[in-house]
């Protein structure tokens, strides 16, 4: 099992771009950061970037709630600003130079 930061570092890894995961709820929790350090998380499993002609919100719900249920993902610009799920993942991988 692998802690949060292990996880949010992996998926840059491979993906090509930054992630905040959060808590999906309920309770006084959702939607708050998970502390880095948080362990008993599965690995990234994935071996192969999600292609470029797809979205952030296809990657998300393809790929992240998934792998991650219980959890919320904020996929991040490289200002650490929240990107829209229509953005392709090409594009934001080009402004992250991958």
């Amino acid at each position: 099992m692998a802690t949060i930061s292990y996880v949010e570092g992996q998926i840059k890894r491979l993906e090509g771009f930054a992630v905040r995961i959060r808590f999906a709820g309920p309770g006084g929790a959702k939607g708050r950061d998970v502390r880095g350090d948080k362990a008993q998380i599965a690995g990234y499993p994935y071996r192969r970037k999600r292609p470029d002609e797809h979205s952030v919100a296809d990657w998300v719900s393809g790929r992240f709630r998934t792998t991650y249920p219980g959890f919320q993902v904020d996929v991040l610009d490289t200002d650490g600003n929240t990107v829209h799920g229509r953005k392709k993942l090409g594009n934001l991988r080009s402004e992250y130079g991958s």
